[in-house]
């Protein structure tokens, strides 16, 4: 099956996480949404649609991820494709559709859809062309993805993602005896994980899975579910609390809940972070604190998009 992932105009919603790379690199649970999207539909060749700054980024970090043939900004030929947004959320294997259809957002975006349209191109997603917008005319279908609006949805959805994701672990727990682990059958541990003394990994909440190099400082303590990724460091008397991800090479110490880390980031110190998503190359010195409650218990506001 052709696979067809484009970044539409509202890539701005994702701002500024996505000013640095496209929409389908963002990551969520143990990886990036592409890396699901892949993993749904199971392609047998990939179309990446993004915007021209993002080419080189596409060619040189994505394109050697991806173990099937894969285009870039390549119109459509005349074999039938699965297009959808790279924001789509995958919890399930994708099924087929055996006639041509669209699934379509409240408020007219085409989030999903299956056609043959012979010379569609990127522009016309971006520019939302007459011959984009015929698309939305073909039969309606029943959603089979979550359709993210921005950042803080992959934070909220991302304690499902991680359960989701544990189905595809097969690994044992850790070899940790000088460690507590609970729920240990949900625990699981790829090769060159450390685990200091006194520590204890919870998992009576969900899983724990701890990619490999994972090195976790004596007496932390980790509330599943939580995916630490390959090269990352807990620092001692650290707290991560469940729906929290940690991605590759990261260090992260104090208290950390339903936050997502990219890759390459630092917080290795006291200090508090919940509820946030934390971008690519980030460090934050000691005492760096988030939080979604004001000492006033008035609301929290931010701005999304532009």
């Amino acid at each position: 099956m052709h696979v067809v992932i484009f970044e539409g105009s509202h890539w701005t919603d994702f701002i500024p996480f996505s000013l640095t790379r496209p929409l389908f690199s963002m990551r969520t649970g143990t990886c990036t949404l592409l890396e699901k999207q892949i993993r749904a539909t199971s392609p047998t060749r990939v179309t990446l649609w993004v915007r021209p700054e993002m080419e080189p980024f596409v060619q040189q970090y994505v394109v050697p991820m991806i173990n099937v043939p894969v285009a870039i900004n390549t119109p459509l030929d005349d074999e039938p494709a699965l297009i959808f947004a790279a924001r789509t959320l995958h919890f399930s294997k994708f099924e087929r559709p055996a006639e041509e259809c669209v699934v379509m957002e409240e408020d007219g975006l085409i989030r999903i859809a299956y056609a043959r349209m012979p010379g569609l191109t990127h522009d016309d997603v971006m520019n939302r062309s007459d011959k984009w917008m015929r698309v939305s005319q073909l039969p309606q279908a029943m959603p089979q993805t979550r359709f993210p609006r921005h950042w803080a949805d992959l934070v909220a959805w991302n304690e499902e993602s991680i359960m989701c994701d544990s189905i595809y672990w097969r690994q044992p727990p850790p070899d940790a005896p000088r460690a507590q682990l609970i729920n240990p059958e949900d625990i699981h541990a790829e090769q060159g994980v450390s685990i200091g003394a006194n520590a204890v990994l919870d998992a009576s909440g969900g899983p724990i899975l701890i990619d490999e190099n994972v090195s976790i400082g004596a007496n932390s303590v980790i509330e599943g579910p939580v995916y630490i990724g390959p090269g990352s460091r807990v620092s001692p008397l650290s707290l991560i609390r469940a729906g929290t991800t940690i991605g590759t090479v990261c260090r992260v110490g104090g208290e950390v809940g339903n936050s997502i880390f990219q890759s390459f980031s630092n917080k290795s110190h006291e200090g508090f972070l919940g509820d946030s998503y934390v971008g690519v190359w980030v460090n934050m010195g000691a005492g760096t604190t988030t939080s979604n409650l004001k000492s006033t218990y008035g609301l929290v506001k931010l701005q999304l998009g532009p």
